[in-house]
C-alpha cells in the first residue's frame, strides 16, 4: 500500500517529490476476480488472527513476516474492521499508471517473483515503457516486500545506492 500512496502523492504533483520509492506498487489494475480472491484470503485471515488461531500464527513467520513484528502485527489485526480491509484491497487492485507525468523526479521500483507479485512485474514494464530513466530493481524467488522484510540489508543498500547516484 505504501507504494500505491507514493505513486500518488507523486502523480497529483502537489508535493515536490525528488526520488520515487516504490516496492511492488500496484500500477496496473487487478481483475475483479482477483479483487474478490485476494479480499475473502485477507479476511479469513484477519479473523483467524484475531482469534489467535494457532495455525495462522505459526504460518505469519513463514509466509508473512519475521517473528518479532507478530505482536505489533496483531494489534494491528485487532483493531482493522472488515471495511478497512476491504477498502486497502480494492484500492491496490484499481491503482493504475495512466497518466504520463514529466518531472525531474528520479524512480526506484522494486518488485519479486513469487506469488501475486506478477501485478509488480507488469507494473515494472508499464513503467519502464512510460518512464525509461526509472530504475527496477527485480528479487527473484522472492515474495512482496521479502527481501525488505527478511533482508533488510541488502534492500536497504540497493535503497542507498539508488539515492547515492542521485
Amino acid at each position: 500500500m505504501g507504494g500505491a500512496v507514493a505513486h500518488v502523492v507523486w502523480k497529483n504533483q502537489r508535493l515536490k517529490v525528488r526520488n520515487l520509492i516504490m516496492d511492488g506498487a500496484p500500477l496496473v489494475p487487478y481483475p475483479k476476480m482477483l479483487d474478490t480472491f485476494m479480499t475473502k484470503n485477507y479476511l479469513d485471515i484477519i479473523h483467524k488472527s484475531k482469534a489467535k488461531d494457532a495455525k495462522t500464527l505459526e504460518n505469519f513467520e513463514k509466509n508473512f513476516l519475521p517473528k518479532k513484528y507478530l505482536d505489533s502485527y496483531l494489534k494491528l489485526a485487532d483493531n482493522m474492521s472488515d471495511e478497512s480491509l476491504r477498502n486497502i484491497v480494492h484500492s491496490a487492485s484499481t491503482s493504475a499508471l495512466y497518466t504520463i507525468i514529466r518531472n525531474d523526479s528520479r524512480i526506484l521500483y522494486i518488485h519479486g517473483t513469487k506469488m501475486n507479485e506478477m501485478y509488480s512485474k507488469k507494473s515494472a514494464k508499464l513503467l519502464k515503457k512510460a518512464y525509461p530513466e526509472a530504475e527496477v530493481i527485480c528479487y527473484n524467488g522472492k515474495a512482496h516486500l521479502e527481501c525488505a522484510s527478511y533482508e533488510p540489508e541488502v534492500w536497504c543498500k540497493d535503497v542507498r545506492e539508488f539515492l547515492e547516484r542521485g
